[in-house]
């Protein structure tokens, strides 16, 4: 997209080249005139390179978007499992475990459905490391200025 001053209003006047029709090099002008055939064609391959370019940009933007979403996630039940991990723990080492249930059992439902969801994504809770997943979060977020409305 080109991006250009308004005469009269101040704001920028967006110019989208890949809602420009293709023009019809069949009419008869553009067969008695080979310079006028050549132009058009140029003008259709602009176009139509142009709405490739930004139909490819705008796939590549929604999978980003998805793979942060995913990686947020994973990060929320991360934390949750490590916060949650301490109670689970005292849990099978206490005597009287029905008690331990009955104070306890939020933080208990917490790490078990944050350890389900972690085992659906595919993470090892054995080896789970939440500040290299932080760093990650924080890496491709950064990497994608862009979708953070980050000045170009």
């Amino acid at each position: 997209m080109d991006f250009c001053l308004g005469a009269f209003s101040g704001s920028p006047i967006v110019k989208d080249y890949p809602k420009k029709n293709l023009i019809d090099t069949t009419e008869d002008k553009f067969a008695n005139n080979p310079g006028l055939k050549h132009w058009a064609d140029i003008q259709n391959l602009k176009i139509t390179a142009k709405s490739a370019l930004s139909e490819t940009a705008r796939t590549s933007l929604v999978e980003t978007e998805h793979q942060l979403k995913n990686l947020g996630q994973i990060l929320k039940y991360a934390e949750q499992y490590k916060a949650n991990r301490v109670y689970h723990i005292r849990y099978h080492k206490s005597k009287d475990k029905d008690r331990y249930l009955r104070q306890h059992e939020t933080e208990l439902l917490l790490h078990d459905g944050a350890e389900n969801m972690l085992k659906r994504f595919g993470i090892d809770t054995r080896n789970l490391d939440v500040e290299r997943l932080r760093n990650e979060v924080f890496y491709s977020t950064t990497a994608h200025p862009l979708l953070y409305g980050s000045p170009c």
